[in-house]
């Protein structure tokens, strides 16, 4: 019988292995659910860190393209500045022109104005003269346009 009892006490204590054997294994399989939960709960914030930086990305490039649609904008009011700038330097050259113009009218109107005061000093000159010599002049008259007539 103590034989019996002996064999039985290594069975109760093979059992209990055993269960201490599947409590450990649970206890690891537990752990390993839990490792799963942690994996799976930081692929679910990479995946949210992700889709804030695609996003962000979003929004950098729409800023981006705002940007290059603004810089178009300027180089197209750089342009028309320029083009404006250079009216108004035609209209300048054309002014200036007109200036030039206007004032080789003015020489030629100064210059008819000393031919006519020359020949006017000339005419007065002549009946001056004429006035001091009443007999001389074309054909008898006592008129000449020449003083030396």
């Amino acid at each position: 019988m103590h034989t019996l009892v002996a064999g039985l006490h290594t069975l109760v204590a093979g059992l209990h292995t055993l269960v201490v054997g599947l409590h450990t294994l649970f206890a690891g399989l537990h752990t390993l659910v839990v490792g799963l939960h942690t994996l799976v709960a930081g692929l679910h914030t990479l995946v949210a860190g992700l889709h804030v930086l695609v996003a962000g990305l979003h929004i950098l490039f729409a800023g981006l393209r705002t940007l290059v649609a603004g810089l178009h904008t300027l180089v197209a009011g750089l342009r028309t500045l320029v083009a404006g700038l250079h009216t108004l330097v035609v209209g300048l050259h054309t002014l200036v022109a007109g200036l030039h113009t206007l004032v080789a009218g003015l020489h030629t109107l100064v210059a008819g104005l000393h031919t006519l005061v020359a020949g006017m000093h000339t005419l007065v000159a002549g009946f001056l003269d004429r006035s001091q010599y009443p007999v001389t002049g074309h054909l008898g008259t006592g008129f000449s346009w020449f003083p030396c007539v």
